[in-house]
């Protein structure tokens, strides 16, 4: 308990710290949360379980430094509670299966034109090419330059980054390819709304890494069935880590159908395609998330030439503040000259505690099977947050 107490104090210290530099800052609001998370994944073919108890520290400033420049800055701190098995591989906890630290946001947006501003430092990017996931006790980071603008409808963007801060380091690392060359990634897009049509579209490189590129279009019908499509595509360099000079190709299609009012039904299809499985990492760090229907709680579906099918039911409760969530996914895909079967289904529960502002608790249970072995897993995700 002494340990975690100390790592919470030098965090908030550091916090305050930042936050008594900022001497002009004329409206500075501070937020924060305290994530309890319990992280049991509990191999079924003679693997060693990994359990993994923590518990975390969110602090997050935004003001002015002037009239014009605003900030933004963000401490976290996440201490182990208790482990076992190979804790450190989930995502909780360091490299050393240990408690830690980091600054994870510290950036400054500064107004070029009324419609443009330059964003410089670091942040958690929220991109469907460049995005740090909210799946643990603590989120992954960016370091990076951007420029945003809005034109009418839409938002353009676009950013070069050249390190990042994985979920459970501290540091930021630089990105660096198979070859032992630092690079850094360019990248851009837009996104807009017209009327009930919502298009994105983005684009990244790193030279001699890799290519991206995506498009998502969804539609909103007046009867409330909506379409959602998601296209990724990708060429993997000379100095890529794993798939040098190869391609890949990922497609989902949704469906989305209300029931009625408290009900909802979701049929998905995904695809992928190409030389290689689909891999959205830009290298080092860096851990994005697939947006598609059929990336769930563990597995992406993602494998070489892999098609999987899910569905999905939203179901709001009569209980104030709890909703649940169950789905379930199907996917094959060909190793060895043989077909494999690939499954994961999911229960989600969550619940809003009406009589406690900002207090929520979360339930994500996790059944998967792959034919290869290895990965069958029944997996426990258990959340409180408090939000202050």
């Amino acid at each position: 308990m002494a340990k975690i107490q100390k790592l919470f104090l030098s965090t908030a210290v550091a916090f305050a710290g930042a936050l008594s530099q900022t001497s002009l800052a004329s409206d500075v609001e501070v937020n924060g949360n305290l994530r309890t998370l319990y992280f049991n994944r509990d191999f079924q073919d003679g693997n060693t379980d990994v359990v993994s108890l923590t518990q975390a520290l969110k602090l997050s400033a935004t003001g002015s430094l002037t009239d014009s420049i605003n900030f933004g800055a963000t401490f976290i701190g996440n201490a182990k509670l208790d482990g076992h098995g190979d804790d450190q591989s989930i995502g909780t906890l360091d490299e050393d299966s240990d408690s830690f630290a980091k600054l994870a946001e510290a950036y400054v947006d500064v107004p070029l034109t009324e419609s443009t501003t330059l964003r410089a430092g670091r942040w958690i990017t929220s991109y469907a090419l460049f995005n740090d996931q909210d799946n643990r006790a603590t989120e992954p980071s960016t370091q990076a330059i951007r420029l945003e603008s809005k034109l009418g409808r839409a938002t353009v963007y676009a950013m070069y980054s050249d390190r990042a801060s994985a979920k459970e380091q501290a540091e930021f690392e630089q990105y660096v390819d198979a070859n032992g060359d630092k690079y850094g990634v360019y990248f851009a897009g837009a996104t807009g709304t017209w009327g009930n049509l919502n298009v994105t579209g983005e684009f990244g490189f790193a030279e001699d890494f890799a290519t991206q590129g995506y498009v998502n279009a969804s539609y909103l019908f007046d009867s409330g069935v909506s379409v959602d499509f998601h296209q990724y595509i990708a060429d993997y360099g000379s100095a890529h880590t794993s798939s040098a000079d190869q391609d890949s190709r990922l497609t989902n299609v949704a469906v989305r159908l209300p029931i009625n009012d408290i009900l909802k039904l979701t049929l998905s299809y995904q695809g992928v395609g190409g030389d290689v499985a689909y891999n959205a990492r830009w290298g080092g760090a860096d851990d994005p998330w697939y947006v598609t229907w059929n990336a769930v709680q563990y597995s992406d579906f993602n494998r070489k030439d892999e098609d999987s099918f899910l569905v999905r039911f939203d179901y709001t409760t009569p209980i104030e503040g709890l909703n649940v969530m169950v789905r379930y996914a199907d996917g094959e895909f060909e190793q060895e000259g043989r077909d494999q079967d690939h499954e994961e289904g999911n229960l989600l529960l969550h619940y809003d505690v009406a009589s406690v502002p900002g207090l929520s608790f979360r339930a994500m249970l996790a059944y998967i099977r792959v034919e290869t072995g290895g990965e069958d897993i029944n997996e426990t995700r258990l959340f409180a947050d408090y939000k202050f």
